[in-house]
């Protein structure tokens, strides 16, 4: 009996049969469409406010800005955990990643100015110990790329 595993398997397999894509194209495929699975549950989940214990909000919202940057679509995530932010600036998780998004930008003046908030946020209680210390790396990254090399 196949189960949907199979399936799947089979059509990646019949693909590349019918050469429309290669061997080393299907990781990819398989992947883009994972993370397209991603964005539709999770913006069902925003959209009808199904969040518990096992999958909350801040954890729901950042998958879906995680597989809009998976799916390249960055400038949506980064306007996303902006408005995020905004909406709920306690959450530290949020202005993190918004922070390393920021970063690989180049927009590395705002990332710093993320980073910092959740350092401040950790001092108030409001963010991990890791939270902090990935914040106060990426803080240190920010000022090495700032340097003047020459």
């Amino acid at each position: 009996m196949l189960d949907s595993d199979d399936v799947e398997e089979a059509y990646y397999d019949r693909l590349v049969a019918a050469g429309t894509h290669t061997a080393e194209e299907i990781p990819w495929i398989k992947a883009r469409r994972r993370r397209q699975e991603e964005l539709e549950v999770c913006r069902f989940m925003m959209k009808s406010g199904t969040y518990d214990a096992s999958c909350p909000e801040e954890l729901v919202h950042l998958c879906y800005a995680n597989a809009l940057a998976g799916l390249q679509r960055r400038p949506e995530a980064l306007l996303f955990l902006e408005r995020a932010c905004a909406r709920r600036p306690e959450v530290a998780s949020w202005a993190l990643m918004h922070a390393k998004m920021l970063f690989v930008e180049d927009r590395k003046e705002e990332s710093l100015a993320r980073c910092l908030h959740v350092i401040d946020a950790f001092a108030r209680g409001d963010a991990s110990t890791e939270e902090a210390a990935d914040a106060f790396h990426l803080a240190g990254w920010v000022h090495i790329h700032a340097d003047d090399h020459s």
